[in-house]
């Protein structure tokens, strides 16, 4: 089932996300100022760092190249709804949107899917 991770442009820039069966994660995104990109890291439940500075590439499966990853979320993405393209450091955007893909959730190109309108997860205050 595909998971909105709701990516946030306030002050903390982090998200705690409960992504049912898979479990919950907190995920932080910053600007990358040497690469003028924002980034994402990826966190257990225990606030354990699993992944530290993903690029944030529009319709790219960030996790693809790491494998401990990818047998957990398989496929995450982000999608820019708006066309922006998010590369200010101030803000990720009104448009920016990252969503979880199980096994089989995404057998078209990106391009040709429909805005990410799906079940939200639950955020966790």
């Amino acid at each position: 089932m595909t998971q909105i991770i709701p990516l946030t442009s306030d002050g903390s820039r982090r998200v705690t996300v409960n992504l049912g069966a898979i479990g919950v994660y907190t995920f932080r995104t910053y600007w990358n100022y040497v690469s003028s990109t924002w980034n994402m890291d990826i966190l257990d439940a225990e606030d354990n760092v699993l992944s530290h500075g993903l690029a944030m590439v529009i319709n790219t499966n960030v996790v693809r190249y790491l494998p401990q990853l990818a047998d957990i979320f398989n496929d995450i993405r982000v999608a820019d709804l708006d066309g922006n393209a998010n590369r200010t450091l101030d803000s990720l955007g009104t448009g920016a949107q990252a969503a979880q893909f199980d096994e089989g959730d995404l057998n078209i190109a990106p391009s040709a899917l429909p805005p990410l309108i799906v079940t939200i997860s639950d955020v966790i205050p």
